[in-house]
């Protein structure tokens, strides 16, 4: 069997079933840096920041990418769920809908629609 490497995605994780490392294609990685069980930034393949997260209370708040800066800002409901993202501009770039059980509504809807 071919497998094309080109569009494979493999991710390792540490002992404590953190994601410590994502390949994507033959030479695309993504290394995780973890300040207790929160993830603060990743790295590429030479180490080069990419990305920097920032929590509060243990809820995500912001992502900020390095090249091209850009920073977005999670919304949580009560329950702690992310329920959408906003850019620096305060402009919605992403919503996310669950049911009472937390099953998240647009990939059911994607799902059904496939």
């Amino acid at each position: 069997m071919d497998i094309d490497t080109n569009d494979s995605l493999r991710f390792t994780y540490c002992g404590l079933g953190k994601r410590i490392r994502k390949i994507h294609g033959p030479s695309d990685t993504t290394k995780y840096c973890y300040d207790g069980m929160y993830a603060v930034c990743e790295f590429g393949g030479h180490l080069n920041l990419q990305a920097k997260y920032v929590y509060a209370n243990g809820m995500l708040l912001a992502r900020h990418d390095v090249s091209p800066a850009d920073t977005h800002y999670y919304h949580h409901d009560g329950l702690g769920s992310i329920i959408g993202m906003t850019n620096e501009n305060g402009n919605v770039v992403q919503s996310y809908f669950y049911d009472d059980f937390g099953i998240d509504l647009a990939f059911v809807i994607k799902s059904v629609v496939l």
